[in-house]
């Protein structure tokens, strides 16, 4: 399981008057994920990467006719893993859930793609999750624009704790843009993570 910033491995609960449900906690800038309180008896996104940053590059003539592929970067190394984690305390048995994600529309960037590679995924319980039906291997692409992707799935008795989807290193996440669409500017776009108390389909 990735790293936290809590040195119990708990989850913060609301129980704390100085949290608010569903509203990151504040955490310290190198450590890479927004820290997401929840009820400790629920169904929750405890952990979301706060962002990928794929840097400021020099480009040519030829890069344009050719595209590119950059790698995450970063300023400072991270204090942990990025990771999308998810919490299920629910007592009761035979809930599955799911999680997608989503590339919003990257503006003069047509057809520019995010690979995640080599994801890892961990269980506080030991239960059988897996990797969303939209990876190939431990490989998962997502397009600009082109709308969700199953992520991450855990099927009946095996969703409970804590369960994260992660990345050992920065350069396991690459930015792709093909020919004819790279611009030169900042370019900028939501991921967009949801969970869904159903099965993978």
């Amino acid at each position: 399981m990735p790293d936290t910033i809590y040195p119990s491995g708990k989850k913060p609960d609301v129980t704390n008057p100085a949290l608010v449900l569903n509203q990151p906690v504040a955490t310290n800038a190198d450590y890479p994920n927004e820290v997401i309180p929840g009820y400790a008896g629920e169904l929750y996104f405890s952990l979301i990467p706060k962002q990928f940053d794929f840097g400021t590059h020099k480009v040519s003539a030829a890069d344009q006719q050719s595209g590119v592929a950059y790698v995450q970067e970063s300023a400072a190394p991270f204090t942990g893993n990025q990771a999308v984690e998810v919490h299920d305390g629910r007592v009761s048995s035979g809930d599955d859930w799911h999680v997608e994600a989503e590339l919003g529309t990257l503006q003069n960037l047509t057809g520019a793609t995010i690979t995640f590679s080599n994801t890892q995924v961990g269980n506080q319980y030991s239960g059988t999750i897996a990797l969303g039906n939209g990876h190939t291997g431990t490989a998962f692409t997502l397009t600009e624009g082109a709308g969700a992707k199953n992520f991450l799935s855990a099927g009946t008795k095996s969703s409970k704790g804590d369960t994260a989807a992660y990345w050992n290193n920065l350069t396991d996440l690459k930015i792709s843009i093909p020919a004819d669409s790279l611009k030169v500017g900042a370019h900028t776009a939501d991921v967009t993570w949801t969970l869904t108390n159903t099965p993978e389909v």
